[in-house]
């Protein structure tokens, strides 16, 4: 999963990145941690097959949690899926933006939007969108710097507290698309989160699997086994 920069978002995200790290303010005080999720966040986003094979079904799984409602009653969140980007030049994610936009603009077959549950925030691959191969992603293709001819897929999301629609004044190198409010503002970086997850097709058929999770021992014994003699760490202390 990536997150993308935009302009009027470049004050809060400086660079393309898995991962945000907070700074201290100017005023030397503390920023929440990490672990705390105090606005709208994509947390994951997986593929089932991050290596596929032409005509192949990819399914993408998204966890979110959103730490930004003010008020007793949820917000509303708009969860969109956009694809339709195949082996853009360079392997840019910039250069998807048309069919982005004509995703949200006329080509439903390349987009899917739900409203979220509330019940959804938080919970481990809440939503999903379901993607499939072209049989013809690897034709015209040239030989990578490993000597194997690859293909791309691009699967783009929104995640929106209020209606993602185009973005009227976005430049040919920003995202195209905001994320309005209910009482029509332009939402910011707390309740808009946009990126993209990048699923490849090598022409030789490699793959690279999930690896399944069977079991977690604690000194050679099953957790199950071992929960009345599993070590107490005790919380840190923490100013």
């Amino acid at each position: 999963m990536r997150r993308i920069p935009s302009p009027w978002r470049r004050a809060w995200l400086g660079a393309l990145a898995l991962l945000l790290a907070g700074a201290p303010c100017c005023d030397g005080a503390d920023t929440a941690p990490p672990s705390q999720v105090t606005s709208l966040r994509v947390l994951a986003v997986t593929a089932d097959a991050p290596y596929a094979a032409p005509g192949d079904d990819v399914t993408l799984r998204m966890t979110f949690a959103d730490g930004g409602n003010a008020g007793d009653e949820p917000r509303p969140i708009q969860i969109t899926w956009l694809s339709g980007c195949y082996n853009p030049p360079g392997d840019s994610y910039a250069a998807c933006y048309p069919e982005v936009l004509a995703a949200l603009q006329g080509a439903p077959e390349l987009l899917q939007q739900e409203l979220a549950d509330p019940e959804q925030s938080g919970a481990p691959d809440a939503v999903s969108f379901d993607l499939t191969v072209p049989d013809d992603i690897l034709t015209g293709v040239q030989p990578s710097a490993s000597g194997t001819p690859y293909g791309t897929a691009y699967v783009f999301f929104a995640v929106c507290a209020g209606a993602v629609r185009p973005a009227p004044a976005a430049g040919a190198d920003a995202f195209p698309l905001e994320c309005i409010g209910e009482g029509g503002e332009r939402v910011g970086a707390d309740g808009f989160v946009i990126g993209y997850t990048q699923v490849y097709v090598f022409a030789d058929g490699r793959t690279n699997g999930n690896p399944p999770v069977q079991g977690l021992s604690l000194d050679g014994a099953t957790i199950e086994d071992a929960a009345d003699s599993a070590p107490a760490v005790s919380r840190c202390a923490s100013p």
